[in-house]
Protein backbone atom coordinates (compact mmCIF):
# COMPACT_ATOMS: atom_id res chain seq x y z
CA UNK A 1 0.00 0.00 0.00
CA UNK A 2 2.87 2.36 -0.22
CA UNK A 3 2.98 2.71 3.78
CA UNK A 4 5.99 1.99 5.95
CA UNK A 5 5.41 0.41 8.83
CA UNK A 6 6.57 -1.53 11.46
CA UNK A 7 8.14 -4.64 10.28
CA UNK A 8 7.29 -6.86 12.97
CA UNK A 9 3.99 -5.74 12.96
CA UNK A 10 3.43 -6.54 9.37
CA UNK A 11 5.01 -10.16 10.20
CA UNK A 12 2.57 -10.37 12.53
CA UNK A 13 -0.91 -8.66 11.17
CA UNK A 14 0.26 -11.65 7.87
CA UNK A 15 0.24 -14.74 10.40
CA UNK A 16 3.80 -15.08 11.51
CA UNK A 17 4.04 -16.06 15.15
CA UNK A 18 7.85 -17.47 15.54
CA UNK A 19 10.66 -15.05 14.27
CA UNK A 20 14.01 -16.43 13.81
CA UNK A 21 17.15 -15.14 14.55
CA UNK A 22 21.10 -16.19 13.34
CA UNK A 23 23.79 -15.81 15.90
CA UNK A 24 27.13 -15.68 14.65
CA UNK A 25 29.99 -15.81 17.52
CA UNK A 26 31.81 -12.91 16.73
CA UNK A 27 31.20 -11.62 13.43
CA UNK A 28 33.86 -8.51 12.85
CA UNK A 29 33.61 -8.74 9.00
CA UNK A 30 30.05 -7.61 9.49
CA UNK A 31 31.12 -3.90 10.39
CA UNK A 32 32.75 -3.69 7.33
CA UNK A 33 29.72 -5.02 5.00
CA UNK A 34 26.89 -3.29 7.06
CA UNK A 35 27.98 -1.18 9.21
CA UNK A 36 28.12 2.75 8.04
CA UNK A 37 30.50 4.02 10.61
CA UNK A 38 31.98 0.89 10.85
CA UNK A 39 31.75 0.15 14.62
CA UNK A 40 28.24 -2.33 14.84
CA UNK A 41 28.51 -5.80 14.31
CA UNK A 42 25.46 -7.98 12.75
CA UNK A 43 23.89 -11.10 13.97
CA UNK A 44 26.34 -10.89 17.35
CA UNK A 45 24.81 -11.12 20.96
CA UNK A 46 23.92 -7.60 20.70
CA UNK A 47 22.24 -6.87 17.85
CA UNK A 48 20.36 -9.93 18.25
CA UNK A 49 18.91 -9.17 21.77
CA UNK A 50 17.79 -6.10 20.20
CA UNK A 51 15.69 -8.34 17.28
CA UNK A 52 14.27 -10.23 20.38
CA UNK A 53 13.26 -7.27 22.14
CA UNK A 54 11.58 -6.15 19.32
CA UNK A 55 9.85 -9.31 18.17
CA UNK A 56 8.25 -9.46 21.98
CA UNK A 57 7.29 -6.61 22.30
CA UNK A 58 5.05 -7.69 19.29
CA UNK A 59 3.73 -10.44 21.27
CA UNK A 60 5.47 -13.15 18.72
CA UNK A 61 8.20 -16.02 19.96
CA UNK A 62 11.37 -16.22 19.16
CA UNK A 63 13.40 -18.80 17.68
CA UNK A 64 17.12 -18.42 18.68
CA UNK A 65 19.71 -20.13 16.02
CA UNK A 66 23.47 -20.58 16.99
CA UNK A 67 25.85 -21.01 14.04
CA UNK A 68 28.55 -21.86 16.17
CA UNK A 69 30.67 -20.07 14.13
CA UNK A 70 31.53 -16.46 13.08
CA UNK A 71 29.91 -16.46 9.48
CA UNK A 72 27.61 -18.43 7.76
CA UNK A 73 27.01 -22.42 8.20
CA UNK A 74 25.25 -24.43 5.92
CA UNK A 75 25.85 -27.70 4.26
CA UNK A 76 29.00 -26.60 2.81
CA UNK A 77 30.95 -24.23 5.64
CA UNK A 78 30.82 -25.08 9.68
CA UNK A 79 33.68 -23.67 10.71
CA UNK A 80 34.51 -23.11 14.18
CA UNK A 81 34.56 -19.43 15.37
CA UNK A 82 38.04 -18.06 15.43
CA UNK A 83 38.72 -17.95 19.05
CA UNK A 84 38.18 -21.92 19.54
CA UNK A 85 40.44 -22.38 16.47
CA UNK A 86 43.20 -24.44 18.64
CA UNK A 87 40.79 -26.01 21.23
CA UNK A 88 41.32 -29.73 22.08
CA UNK A 89 38.00 -31.93 21.63
CA UNK A 90 37.48 -31.46 25.74
CA UNK A 91 38.08 -27.82 25.69
CA UNK A 92 35.71 -26.91 22.19
CA UNK A 93 33.00 -29.57 24.36
CA UNK A 94 33.20 -26.85 27.77
CA UNK A 95 33.06 -23.72 25.22
CA UNK A 96 29.97 -24.74 23.54
CA UNK A 97 28.09 -25.74 27.09
CA UNK A 98 29.56 -22.66 28.25
CA UNK A 99 28.93 -20.46 25.66
CA UNK A 100 25.07 -21.96 24.73
CA UNK A 101 24.64 -21.48 28.86
CA UNK A 102 25.92 -17.71 29.05
CA UNK A 103 23.88 -16.50 26.10
CA UNK A 104 20.81 -17.84 26.77
CA UNK A 105 20.56 -17.17 30.80
CA UNK A 106 22.09 -13.28 29.80
CA UNK A 107 18.44 -13.09 27.82
CA UNK A 108 16.49 -14.86 30.27
CA UNK A 109 18.23 -12.35 32.84
CA UNK A 110 16.64 -9.69 30.17
CA UNK A 111 13.32 -11.19 29.66
CA UNK A 112 14.45 -12.29 26.40
CA UNK A 113 14.33 -16.27 26.57
CA UNK A 114 13.97 -17.38 22.89
CA UNK A 115 11.10 -20.03 22.89
CA UNK A 116 13.03 -22.12 20.65
CA UNK A 117 16.87 -22.83 19.72
CA UNK A 118 18.37 -24.56 16.77
CA UNK A 119 21.63 -26.60 18.18
CA UNK A 120 23.22 -25.35 14.94
CA UNK A 121 22.46 -24.35 11.05
CA UNK A 122 21.88 -27.03 8.44
CA UNK A 123 24.23 -29.13 10.25
CA UNK A 124 24.33 -31.78 7.66
CA UNK A 125 27.99 -32.51 7.64
CA UNK A 126 27.99 -31.57 10.88
CA UNK A 127 29.24 -28.57 12.90
CA UNK A 128 32.16 -27.16 13.96
CA UNK A 129 34.20 -29.00 11.51
CA UNK A 130 36.72 -30.93 11.30
CA UNK A 131 35.73 -31.81 15.34
CA UNK A 132 32.16 -32.22 14.69
CA UNK A 133 32.02 -34.45 11.79
CA UNK A 134 28.63 -36.30 11.55
CA UNK A 135 30.55 -38.95 9.02
CA UNK A 136 33.10 -40.90 9.04
CA UNK A 137 32.58 -42.84 11.44
CA UNK A 138 33.08 -39.93 13.83
CA UNK A 139 29.33 -40.10 15.13
CA UNK A 140 30.54 -40.66 18.92
CA UNK A 141 32.59 -37.11 18.68
CA UNK A 142 29.70 -34.94 17.44
CA UNK A 143 27.19 -36.77 19.47
CA UNK A 144 29.61 -35.29 22.61
CA UNK A 145 29.42 -31.62 21.22
CA UNK A 146 25.95 -31.50 20.29
CA UNK A 147 24.86 -33.14 23.49
CA UNK A 148 26.83 -29.91 25.34
CA UNK A 149 25.42 -27.48 23.54
CA UNK A 150 21.70 -29.27 24.01
CA UNK A 151 23.06 -29.59 27.63
CA UNK A 152 23.46 -25.56 27.39
CA UNK A 153 19.80 -25.25 26.33
CA UNK A 154 18.10 -26.67 29.44
CA UNK A 155 20.39 -26.18 31.97
CA UNK A 156 19.23 -22.34 30.87
CA UNK A 157 15.98 -23.41 30.50
CA UNK A 158 15.62 -25.19 33.93
CA UNK A 159 15.83 -21.66 35.53
CA UNK A 160 13.96 -19.45 33.35
CA UNK A 161 9.72 -19.49 33.18
CA UNK A 162 10.67 -20.22 29.46
CA UNK A 163 11.99 -23.71 28.71
CA UNK A 164 12.92 -23.45 25.12
CA UNK A 165 12.20 -26.63 22.54
CA UNK A 166 15.63 -27.47 20.94
CA UNK A 167 16.06 -27.73 17.35
CA UNK A 168 17.87 -30.22 15.12
CA UNK A 169 18.37 -28.59 11.72
CA UNK A 170 19.29 -29.73 8.41
CA UNK A 171 18.99 -29.06 4.99
CA UNK A 172 16.48 -30.49 2.17
CA UNK A 173 13.66 -32.96 3.53
CA UNK A 174 15.28 -35.95 1.55
CA UNK A 175 18.34 -35.78 3.48
CA UNK A 176 16.30 -35.92 7.24
CA UNK A 177 15.75 -39.97 7.11
CA UNK A 178 19.39 -40.64 6.48
CA UNK A 179 21.12 -38.16 8.53
CA UNK A 180 19.08 -39.54 11.86
CA UNK A 181 19.80 -42.76 11.28
CA UNK A 182 21.51 -44.53 13.54
CA UNK A 183 22.44 -41.27 15.70
CA UNK A 184 19.87 -41.75 18.86
CA UNK A 185 21.37 -45.60 19.67
CA UNK A 186 24.34 -43.39 19.92
CA UNK A 187 23.23 -40.67 22.34
CA UNK A 188 21.57 -38.14 20.32
CA UNK A 189 17.54 -37.93 22.23
CA UNK A 190 17.81 -35.00 24.25
CA UNK A 191 15.48 -32.71 21.04
CA UNK A 192 12.18 -31.92 20.69
CA UNK A 193 11.53 -30.95 16.81
CA UNK A 194 13.28 -31.63 13.57
CA UNK A 195 13.94 -28.84 11.67
CA UNK A 196 15.00 -28.97 7.57
CA UNK A 197 15.61 -26.08 4.88
CA UNK A 198 13.65 -26.34 2.03
CA UNK A 199 15.07 -24.77 -1.50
Amino acid sequence: SGKVENVYLIFKRNGSNVIRFRLFHNPTWTKEIYGAAGTQMYNDYYDVKRGIAKAKSYGLKVCLDFHYSDSWADPSKQVLPAAWQSLSLADLHDSIYNYTYKTLHNLDIAGLMPEYVQAGNEINPGFLLPQGNRWNGNEDNFIYLINSAIKGVRDAGAVSAINPKIIIHIAQPENVHDWFAGLSAKGLTDYDIIGFSYY
